[in-house]
């Protein structure tokens, strides 16, 4: 059976459509696979569910890590100051690149005095509410 022109053509854009449509699909899901991996994935970089943190003389503080995530609250307002190691607010006080309270004055108490301000729930502004001897 001869083809003609026509048939050519048609054939042609069958096959760029076929083609145009499976890079539509693979772009789909590489869409769809780029956004679902982080969420199940994110779990193992969230550190720890709760902590104790370095209080000094005063005592440890107990720190809802995770709930504060789930706050919402951006990780780079903590961790600009300290890094994402176990131990490292101690480490950093060890080697005199963090001064007491710094952590709890600067980064806790002023985020909870904050939320206050704006008349939403917060976290504990005094220092025998926190710390735990």
């Amino acid at each position: 059976m001869p083809v003609d022109g026509r048939s050519r053509v048609r054939r042609a854009l069958s096959a760029t459509t076929a083609i145009g449509r499976n890079l539509l699909l693979f772009s789909l899901f590489l869409g769809a696979f780029g956004s679902i991996v982080p969420g199940i994935f994110a779990d193992t970089d969230r550190g720890a569910e709760t902590m104790v943190l370095d209080g000094g003389t005063a005592g440890g503080v107990f720190f809802p890590h995770r709930r504060h995530q789930g706050e919402g609250m951006d990780c780079q307002r903590c961790h600009t100051v300290f890094p994402r190691e176990r131990g490292s607010i101690a480490s950093l006080k060890a080697a005199g690149q963090l001064k007491n309270k710094h952590v709890m004055n600067k980064l806790c108490v002023s985020c909870h005095r904050e939320t206050a301000k704006n008349e939403a729930p917060s976290g504990p502004r005094t220092c025998k509410t926190c710390h735990e001897k």
